[in-house]
């Protein structure tokens, strides 16, 4: 088998395990694939409605109908252009009525405050598993193209996962289908849903509380001294190691604190990972911090328990596969396991935690 196709499996399992595989660009550029063209804003529906309320007889009555029209224009979006995986769509966007392919998607929709028709459980996602929980999500399992027709939605939304892209044409047959490549940042996936649901002016307040976090805990590593430090992040996967580059989500956070990484951990493929063997264990967690993922498919074992691995008094902590994912709730995830190892008491996020990480994200959008 060659190289390149046993890592699309790679990433195809990685998936499964672990929703969204990793950002294709970093999070603080500008979203250009997920860049938008609205056709017609509130702001021209609200001037549509005045012109209209001036051809009026002057009645007081007609100030009355042109001033709910005014604040009906105002609530209708009309029709926008996204892009995503397959290329451009065009849509009436509506935030009501969207079913959800994947639990990934599900977080980014309810960041947006978008409550979906019904989330599959495509990947089987136990560390999104919580929020879907808290917020009451209508979860069901991975359904036929009837049994998403039953469900009558007026938009389909999921990551751009190889197996949605190939169900995409029985998928348009029932409503309109936005699918932002999962290679593309976290943000830039928001805001292709954001535009698709008309609900842009809260994607940007999710970025922003995420970038202030970000600023945030970057100013406080960098007054303890660990600007400039090397992280190492190592995730065992049966039984074999992989890194994540500065293109995923991670990679690209650590970079945006201040952190650098080894050669062979930038050295990544299209997806952002690649391989450690077993020899560069002890070389490749000879870092100022070590961020050690237990794959749920080897038992909960991190590579701290590999023989060859020593970390010392290093900083050292297991995470949560949510590192790999590729949303706001798995960033804020991320930055409160970095502080809580670097400046804490080295505690990391657990499930039992993660609804609570939740409250606190959209706490902290609301504020934003």
């Amino acid at each position: 088998m060659s190289r390149t196709r046993r890592l699309l499996m790679i990433v195809a399992v990685l998936c499964l395990l672990a929703a969204a595989c990793g950002d294709g660009e970093s999070d603080g550029d500008t979203a250009t694939d997920g860049a938008v063209e609205g056709s017609e804003t509130a702001e021209e529906a609200a001037t549509d409605a005045d012109t209209t309320s001036d051809n009026g007889d002057g009645d007081g009555d007609d100030g009355d109908d042109a001033a709910e029209d005014e604040a009906a224009a105002d609530d209708e979006v009309g029709e926008v252009t996204v892009v995503d995986a397959v290329g451009e769509v065009t849509l009436t966007a509506t935030d009501a009525g969207v079913y959800v392919l994947d639990e990934s998607a599900a977080v980014g929709l309810l960041t947006l405050e978008v409550e979906p028709l019904a989330v599959e459980r495509f990947f089987q996602d136990v560390a999104v598993a919580p929020v879907l929980e808290l917020t009451g999500v209508n979860t069901v399992d991975p359904g036929s193209v009837e049994a998403i027709a039953a469900a009558e939605p007026s938009l389909i939304v999921g990551v751009g996962h190889p197996t949605f892209l190939e169900a995409r044409p029985q998928h348009e047959g029932v409503a309109p289908v936005v699918t932002p490549d999962f290679t593309t940042s976290w943000s830039d996936q928001l805001e292709v849903f954001a535009t698709a649901t008309g609900t842009t002016d809260r994607a940007g307040a999710v970025t922003a509380a995420v970038q202030a976090r970000i600023d945030t805990l970057r100013a406080d590593l960098a007054a303890a001294g660990f600007d400039g430090g090397e992280a190492s992040i190592i995730q065992t996967f049966g039984s074999d190691y992989y890194s994540y580059g500065p293109t995923t989500l991670a990679g690209d956070l650590l970079q945006q604190l201040g952190f650098t990484r080894s050669e062979i951990q930038t050295d990544t493929d299209q997806f952002g990972f690649v391989q450690i063997s077993p020899e560069l264990l002890a070389q490749e967690t000879d870092a100022d911090v070590v961020f050690a993922v237990a794959g749920s498919d080897s038992g909960g074992v991190s590579v701290l328990d590999h023989p060859t691995v020593d970390v010392g008094d290093t900083p050292a902590g297991v995470v949560l596969e949510v590192w790999f994912q590729n949303h706001a709730l798995a960033a804020w995830i991320i930055l409160d396991d970095i502080e809580a190892i670097l400046l804490g008491d080295g505690r990391t996020t657990s499930l039992d935690d993660v609804a609570d990480v939740w409250t606190d994200l959209l706490t902290a959008v609301d504020a934003s």
